[in-house]
């Protein structure tokens, strides 16, 4: 008996033949229905047959969550595959074509690969890997909504003398943040896995804020071609297979969740074909922060002012503010420190953001927007990561975490909050949510820095929003915190492993933005200040 193959180059073999935006769509019917779980499946304009599909294959969670996930990069697969817009056959529920097609992706296993990912960083790099790719399709969604719009709108208002986001928006892209957001929730909400009609709003407040053009605009911006959804993923290189890139690279829904129809005689040319809702709703809360960023990369390079970002340098502003939201919560049971604002640094050394203090433990919390480079976080390469530790942010937070919680420990510092301090954890918070940074980053910083990466966590938005969680429960942080850091094996997980299944998802700070953004939307008067 031949053995089975599980190559990606055999599964391309049998997807290419297949018409690539109507199985795309019929791929975004499933998710679409499936985007607020299966106890309540989205019915509206999904055909009975994927309903039927679904209820029969959906008995259990694990059902629904292997379904969910392998439809996602079924989808990855079929845009990498080679399959165009002019092939003669579909993927069908009812001929078992697309069941044959799901079960390959979900089985796909490059030997070679996963050999040399084992001898890089043994089996929780690998898991690691599979993580990244995986957590991003669970979070919550009243959260995601939430985060954007505190950070994109509510925060950066603070900040418009120097960096007006809101008519940045308009003036790059002909779009406010504000609309950005509402449209793509709406059409989130709306959407089967095809999008060809505009909404039509019955709300009359969102009928200029959820145009007719802004919706065109939202979906342009969101949206590429097969040939653009490659170049995410291969590069330059984009018609040569790359079996390490294709499993696990970047995901390029991230960046354009909908993808336009060539040709199809079920479906409209130039209309989209939106396979994963979930990206589409990432997109409406991340997106303006990729949209003025590479505007303002692209601008700077064309002026010769290469390096200069003046987006990225007041989103570091508000991303702190957002980090301090989430630790200064009415329910904390520490002292917080913002060093900024309230400690007086008569050593003259570089200072963390914000300093927790409980009895006799202290946290430290350095927060920043990149910790590392795109093709870093995409294949986690040993050797880029250890280019990336040995410079750069990274080097220089660990440094500087050190020499300030050394001073602490030394009482060199004339504060007595500090003055009972015997312990403190150093913790590095980034923005873009990376997952493995405990898991594969903290073995090699303790291997390049020694004592200084003691006592050493890292994190990202989705784990300081669980931290959130946790201080707004009334929960001894600093005890949770320290506790993980003295466990063998969970001190190299995510904040949001450990944590989010047993405190839950619902953080009040997000809660609140959501409902703000909600009542914004209705039109009403908006509540009280954040």
């Amino acid at each position: 008996m031949q053995p089975k193959d599980t190559s990606t180059s055999g599964l391309y073999t049998y997807l290419k033949k297949f018409h690539l935006s109507d199985s795309l769509i019929l791929i975004g019917a499933i998710n679409a229905a499936l985007k607020y779980g299966t106890k309540d499946l989205w019915k509206e304009g999904v055909e009975r047959e994927v309903i039927l599909w679904l209820e029969k294959n959906c008995k259990t969670y694990q059902n629904f969550l292997t379904i969910y996930i392998d439809t996602g990069r079924l989808a990855r697969y079929l845009l990498i595959s080679g399959a165009n817009d002019y092939r003669d056959k579909r993927l069908k529920l009812n001929d078992d074509t697309f069941n044959i097609a799901l079960n390959m992706t979900g089985a796909v296993y490059d030997t070679k690969i996963e050999q040399q990912l084992m001898a890089e960083s043994g089996s929780r790099g690998l898991l690691a890997r599979i993580s990244q790719r995986q957590f991003p399709l669970q979070g919550d969604q009243r959260a995601l909504i939430g985060r954007g719009y505190l950070l994109f709108i509510e925060l950066a208002e603070r900040y418009k003398d120097n960096y007006d986001l809101q008519d940045k928006m308009m003036a790059y892209h002909g779009i406010g943040a504000f609309e950005f957001m509402a449209t793509g929730m709406m059409i989130w909400i709306k959407t089967n896995g095809y999008e060809c009609y505009r909404l039509d709003m019955q709300i009359s407040n969102l009928k200029e804020t959820v145009s007719d053009q802004n919706q065109e605009k939202f979906l342009q911006l969101s949206s590429g071609s097969a040939e653009e959804y490659r170049k995410l993923i291969r590069g330059e290189n984009w018609k040569v297979p790359n079996a390490m890139k294709d499993t696990y690279g970047h995901e390029g829904f991230l960046r354009m969740p909908a993808v336009v129809i060539q040709n199809s005689s079920l479906h409209r040319s130039g209309a989209y074909a939106i396979p994963q809702a979930w990206y589409l709703l990432q997109r409406t809360s991340s997106g303006i922060f990729y949209l003025l960023a590479d505007k303002e990369k692209e601008y700077s390079e064309q002026t010769g002012q290469a390096g200069r970002n003046p987006f990225r340098r007041e989103f570091g502003l508000i991303y702190r503010d957002y980090v301090k939201y989430q630790l200064d919560q009415p329910e904390r049971t520490f002292d917080l420190i913002d060093l900024d604002e309230d400690f007086n640094n008569h050593l003259g050394i570089s200072i963390p953001d914000f300093a927790l203090v409980d009895a006799e433990t202290c946290l430290l919390f350095e927060v920043k927007t990149t910790l590392l480079t795109v093709n870093s976080r995409s294949y986690f390469d040993p050797a880029l990561l250890r280019e990336e530790i040995q410079a750069g942010s990274l080097k220089k937070a660990v440094q500087q975490l050190d020499k300030f919680a050394t001073a602490i420990l030394q009482g060199k510092f004339n504060d007595r909050r500090f003055s009972t301090i015997k312990r403190v954890v150093k913790i590095i918070i980034g923005y873009e949510d990376v997952f493995v940074l405990n898991t594969l980053l903290l073995p090699m910083l303790e291997t390049e820095y020694g004592a200084m990466a003691d006592n050493l966590q890292m994190g990202s938005v989705s784990d300081i929003e669980v931290i959130g969680t946790i201080i707004s429960k009334g929960e001894n942080i600093s005890r949770l915190i320290c506790e993980k850091v003295d466990d063998k094996e969970k001190r190299y997980n995510a904040f949001i492993a450990s944590w989010e299944k047993h405190y839950g998802r619902e953080n009040p700070v997000l809660k609140k933005s959501f409902d703000r953004f909600l009542t914004r939307l209705a039109g009403q008067e908006i509540g009280a200040d954040t």
